[in-house]
């Protein structure tokens, strides 16, 4: 029950903030590579997702391994402590590893997308900063 209501606070937090980010676009479709016409919405919702994605799923979770570290502390089990210990060192890492894999991404994204009209220009567009496509 309080993990249905915390789901549903999740999802209505993430669809709030999508919906409340402002529109810069410059006009309501861009070129991007080889494809006109492309709806501005589309990678403006997509760069949006990563960067919810980036932030979200680390700070969830190290959430659920407090929760767990919490949980194991309260029962005073030795067993239990470790056991949750080393979970959350676990969940720590990899929320350090979600983090850092939007960061290389867009790192290498925008090393090789030099050049704007191609393919890998589209995908910066998508993953790195929509305001800066034609």
């Amino acid at each position: 029950m309080i993990m249905k209501n915390k789901f549903k606070y999740i999802i209505t937090l993430i669809i709030a903030f999508i919906l409340s980010t402002p529109v810069y676009a410059k006009g309501t479709y861009v070129t991007c590579g080889s494809i006109k016409n492309l709806p501005y919405k589309v990678l403006q919702l997509s760069n949006t997702v990563i960067n919810v994605l980036q932030i979200a799923v680390p700070v969830i979770l190290i959430i659920m391994g407090s929760i767990d570290f919490l949980k194991a502390v309260s029962s005073s089990k030795d067993d239990d402590i470790k056991k949750a210990q080393g979970m959350f060192i676990k969940r720590l890492v990899m929320g350090a590893l979600v983090f850092f894999v939007f960061v290389i991404v867009k790192l290498l994204i925008s090393a090789i997308g030099g050049d704007s009209d191609g393919i890998w220009g589209c995908v910066e567009c998508f993953i790195n900063n929509a305001s800066n496509c034609k």
